[in-house]
């Protein structure tokens, strides 16, 4: 419980003024904040907030932890790579990617430094890009594509939680497996996901275990004063 040594000094910043602090606080609840671009180095990030009030329910400040885009294609690699097949998340309402098992770029730079952001429909992998169509024209969540001499089995599933409104895209081909294997797949990466929001989450009511003693020096402090 001390400070380390100083890594890095960078330009000034207003925490009070970012998405995932003013949402945290109007929801007064744990909620995530839409993509962002990450000011501490080159990848786009998502923000898990959690309010912390005292014993008046007073706003004392608001917890947030990070996580990159590209380490979220990590997890994801991780989960489908000895089950030949690819995984992806979708930002249900823009189409973009969020992660994906096949270190394909959530997001590109361009000539004027700007950072943009790539839609599932434009990336490389047709069959994909068709099915999350067929989702959005015809509400179609499950189909059977032809990939090469085998088929790839293509489910679509919703997640919604804590502010985050996603599809989750899993792909296996019945070259290696039974269609019914797919199933599993999906679970696999959902119940990955939920690992991921549920290690962020006790992280951060942890901290606010820490943060007591804080609190209350604070208003013996305040107490003195008066």
């Amino acid at each position: 419980m001390t400070a380390g040594e100083q890594t890095e000094k960078l330009d000034k910043f207003g925490p009070r003024t970012r998405d995932w602090y003013q949402l945290a606080k109007e929801a007064k609840k744990p909620v995530f904040a839409p993509v962002y671009k990450y000011f501490a180095m080159n990848d786009l990030a998502i923000s898990a907030s959690y309010p912390i009030y005292d014993q008046q329910d007073v706003l004392k400040g608001v917890l947030g932890t990070h996580i990159t885009l590209s380490k979220i294609n990590g997890y994801l690699k991780k989960v489908v790579q000895e089950k030949n097949a690819s995984a992806f998340i979708v930002e249900r309402s823009s189409g973009e990617l969020i992660g994906n098992s096949l270190e394909l770029p959530n997001f590109v730079t361009g000539v004027d430094g700007e950072t943009r952001r790539v839609s599932i429909e434009s990336n490389d992998n047709k069959i994909i890009a068709e099915a999350y169509r067929n989702y959005k024209n015809e509400g179609r969540n499950y189909s059977v594509e032809k990939a090469g001499s085998h088929n790839l089995h293509v489910k679509i599933s919703e997640f919604n939680k804590r502010g985050l409104d996603w599809l989750i895209i899993t792909a296996i081909s019945d070259s290696k497996y039974e269609e019914k294997l797919n199933h599993s797949l999906f679970m696999a990466v959902l119940l990955s996901i939920l690992a991921i929001i549920g290690m962020i989450f006790i992280w951060t009511k942890s901290l606010d275990s820490y943060f007591k003693p804080v609190y209350s020096r604070n208003k013996v402090q305040r107490f003195e004063e008066d």
